[in-house]
């Protein structure tokens, strides 16, 4: 089984292809890097799997579909019926037989059913999604912000929560979580059920990230795929988040501060440095301070696909039949109980 340098290209002739719908790949990685065994609750699990279908941006007749759960949404069936892929589920070893598979993230798991194809290991994987990963670089990009640190045990949480310049507020987040899961959000000193749950969570993880909780203004994140010699890099796109800042649409076709690219190769340096090859995106955003706004460059590096790449994808197969140019302002959303458009 390969592993495409770029999992956007389109399939090889005559070759059969898997696509993985692993949007819970944080729990192997955590696993993996920090010894957790989380689950995601049955609702979440759900919802990760149909927002996995998107993956079928990317496939055409004859590609394998692979969805942690059956697809229930029938929101979903004409992007299915589209692209022409086949949806699938079950243990992925049933799979192993295909000639190249794309996955969301690259784990442990698909390690043990394809094979070591890329150049580095499921676990160094998970060392680069880990939030200290991106928190060092920024220090060394000279883009950090003050008062985000690591917090390795309860004495630290205590010190810091304590020492925090309340009521300024506050997020403690787990060093490998996606869509604002895992993380415990504050604004003041913490009562008693802030401090049961962060201690929890440092338990669960044994190291949290504390960072200021920032008005945002604005959210981006930038795309692309690591080759051996060169950076394969899409225009920035705009994140639509909720007021929790979880994700909720990848918006191309709009205005980014040009800073953004430069911080993305940048990342794309070090993570090549580090034997890293193929997806890769950086999360940024604009943020309210007391005397103007101030741009947090990089926030976050993510080593897998992420729905930026899907909606670049998007825009490129459908901007025909939408009466778009490449280069137009469209959005891959994620939500439940909207209507749809047609088409």
């Amino acid at each position: 089984m390969d592993v495409p340098a770029d999992p956007l290209a389109p399939r090889h002739s005559g070759r059969s292809r898997l696509l993985v719908a692993n949007l819970d790949a944080e729990l192997s990685w955590a696993k993996t890097h920090l010894g957790t065994h989380a689950t995601l609750p049955a609702a979440v699990a759900r919802a990760s799997s149909a927002a996995g279908a998107t993956l079928a941006v990317l496939g055409t007749a004859g590609d394998l579909l692979w969805l942690p759960q059956p697809l229930e949404s029938e929101r979903l069936a004409p992007l299915i019926d589209l692209t022409g892929v086949q949806v699938v589920s079950g243990p992925l070893s049933d799979f192993a037989e295909v000639d190249e598979v794309v996955a969301w993230g690259w784990t442990a798991e698909l390690e043990a059913v394809a094979g070591p194809r890329l150049p580095c290991s499921a676990a160094l994987v998970a060392e680069l999604n880990d939030r200290r990963t991106s928190l060092a670089l920024e220090t060394e990009l000279e883009l950090a912000i003050p008062s985000v640190r690591p917090i390795r045990s309860h004495e630290e949480l205590h010190e810091c929560l304590e020492c925090w310049p309340h009521p300024a507020p506050w997020v403690l987040k787990a060093p490998l979580s996606a869509s604002g899961r895992a993380r415990l959000r504050r604004r003041g000193a913490p009562e008693a059920d802030a401090w049961t749950r962060a201690r929890r969570l440092l338990d669960r993880f044994g190291v949290l990230i504390l960072e200021p909780w920032l008005e945002r203004t604005d959210d981006w994140g930038t795309v692309g795929v690591i080759s051996d010699q060169a950076t394969r890099l899409w225009p920035s796109h705009r994140l639509e988040v909720d007021g929790n800042g979880v994700f909720r649409a990848a918006c191309v076709g709009v205005s980014a501060p040009a800073e953004l690219a430069d911080t993305a190769v940048a990342v794309a340096d070090e993570l090549r440095r580090r034997g890293y090859r193929g997806p890769f995106g950086i999360d940024s955003f604009r943020y309210q301070q007391d005397d103007g706004v101030a741009l947090r460059a990089l926030c976050e590096i993510n080593a897998r696909l992420s729905f930026g790449h899907l909606a670049h994808a998007a825009v490129a197969r459908f901007a025909d039949g939408l009466g778009l140019c490449a280069a137009s302002g469209a959005c891959l959303g994620i939500s439940r109980g909207t209507t749809v458009p047609d088409g």
